[in-house]
């Protein structure tokens, strides 16, 4: 049973999933391969849809040839040659087309394909869990201030942007001695960013919704670190590149690598 906050939220969301998709490119009738010469190309397609899809070749004819499977959020590489032309479909439904692209002049190109149509509205309708009520009553509530000693509580606090300009930004971020020059005060990092635009968006909200662990989680999770860390606790080591100040606030870690099966 579904509280009737729930209920709306999650009609809502199917609604404006549906609303607002953004539709797919209609697919182009003329798309063939075309002769343009023995220049061969790596494409790469990297999807965005969180469901397989089907990878074409089209000859020169314009009949699609398969060439294979695009897992869901995932990435594959073809060898292929200048003036070929490829047409990535969904697999369900109506098989929709959802990217095509005529290679060009260059040994590699990359082909990002976008959530778009029925795809966008199928990876945006909220999940309907049978533990859903469950996990609202693990919910935060998103007005809690932050007060008190930090170690005591946890919490969710919104900056707009002129409070962050009345803030002298020599005291946040990374200090002069610990970074290069031009990371000092940084308290974002503007570098390796490249991943961002890949992270699904499910949600229209400001993007924060925290919750507890449930108690069966916390307790294994708790108990088996309270073992780990007496008997598996190693120095993290210098990350290189410069992100951090680790080489001058020392880290120890468990490396989860070496526990494969937990």
């Amino acid at each position: 049973q579904f509280s009737s906050k729930t209920t709306a939220a999650l009609s809502l969301l199917a609604l404006l999933a549906v609303t607002l998709a953004k539709p797919c490119p209609a697919a182009d009738a003329n798309l063939k391969s075309l002769n343009r010469g023995d220049g061969k190309v790596s494409v790469t397609f990297r999807s965005q849809i969180d469901e397989e899809l089907q990878v074409y070749w089209m000859t020169r004819d314009g009949e699609q040839h398969d060439v294979g499977i695009l897992e869901p959020l995932g990435e594959v590489m073809h060898q292929s040659f200048e003036g070929h032309a490829f047409r990535v479909r969904r697999t369900l439904g109506e098989k929709e087309v959802v990217a095509e692209t005529l290679l060009g002049r260059t040994t590699r190109q990359r082909v990002l394909i976008e959530a778009c149509g029925a795809a966008l509205a199928a990876q945006s309708e909220a999940p309907l869990s049978p533990r859903a009520a469950e996990f609202e009553e693990l919910l935060h509530a998103p007005d809690k201030k932050c007060e008190g000693p930090s170690h005591e509580w946890s919490c969710v606090r919104y900056l707009h942007e002129e409070d962050l300009r009345k803030r002298d930004p020599r005291d946040y971020g990374l200090q002069p001695g610990e970074v290069s020059k031009h990371r000092e005060f940084k308290t974002v990092d503007e570098s390796y960013v490249s991943q961002i635009p890949q992270i699904p968006r499910v949600t229209d909200g400001p993007g924060y919704a925290k919750m507890s662990f449930t108690q069966p989680l916390h307790d294994a999770l708790t108990d088996w670190y309270q073992e780990r860390r007496n008997d598996s606790m190693k120095p993290h080591g210098v990350i290189p590149g410069g992100y951090t100040n680790n080489d001058k606030v020392l880290i120890d870690k468990v490396n989860l690598d070496e526990f494969p099966a937990t």
